[in-house]
């Protein structure tokens, strides 16, 4: 059966879990003292833990053996995205985690239709560590704040992909087998003005299509990533 996992900013051979994560433990899972967990820090470190003891001040655990174990995708994939609305955004970073995004950076467009903010960013951020603890993954992905599509150009990257309707090749054409990472834009709705276009295409930015419908945020954002594991690893 598998472990109940929860996440800890810093692994140690005894500790406690927070106040959310001990709710979640006893409240809804209704762990108890002698139950087994699995704790990652959301940098790659896990391990296999005793709960010694579950009672109102909290649970406090004690290490059995580090589990520490890569499983994420061989490919980087930077996640550039105009927010859509909240929910649709928490939908995005949840799905585009599970797959392995390994990088979150809102976009200020000219269509965009509110810059996130700290808190904005930290909900986000919060729930791709919950898609973490669902996922098995142990690494969780950096959350960048607001950028311009100027400061996004300038971003290094194997390879860099934009989605045009209006031009772009297959997906699967413009993969470049060995690319280690990847930058990728998701316009909002209605896509990129012509000027955003111009400017990422001259930065070096492949124009894309996936398929012949017109997809949301969140749908490409989820397609993107699913094609990048299948065929870059």
């Amino acid at each position: 059966m598998r472990l109940a996992r929860f996440f800890a900013r810093e692994l140690a051979p005894t500790l406690a879990l927070d106040t959310e994560e001990s709710h979640h433990a006893t409240h809804v899972l209704r762990l108890k003292a002698g139950d087994e967990v699995e704790l990652f820090d959301g940098r790659g470190g896990a391990g296999r833990y005793k709960i010694a003891d579950a009672g109102k001040r909290g649970v406090a655990l004690e290490l059995v053996a580090r589990t520490d174990e890569s499983r994420e995708p061989r490919v980087q994939v930077t996640l550039a995205f105009a927010p859509p609305r909240p929910k649709r955004a928490l939908a995005l970073v949840e799905k585009a985690t599970e797959l392995g995004a390994a990088r979150f950076v809102p976009l200020e467009t000219r269509r965009t239709r509110v810059a996130l903010g700290p808190k904005a960013i930290e909900k986000l951020r919060r729930r791709a560590v919950e898609a973490c603890k669902q996922c098995g993954r142990n690494v969780v992905p950096t959350f960048e704040s607001s950028t311009t599509l100027e400061t996004l150009a300038a971003t290094p990257a194997d390879l860099r992909l934009m989605p045009d309707a209006r031009g772009g090749v297959p997906l699967k054409e413009a993969l470049r087998p060995g690319a280690a990472s990847v930058v990728y834009t998701i316009g909002p709705e209605g896509g990129f003005e012509d000027e955003e276009r111009t400017l990422l295409r001259e930065r070096g930015f492949v124009p894309v299509v996936l398929g012949k419908s017109v997809l949301r945020v969140e749908t490409a954002a989820i397609a993107l990533l699913a094609c990048m594991v299948h065929e870059l690893g």
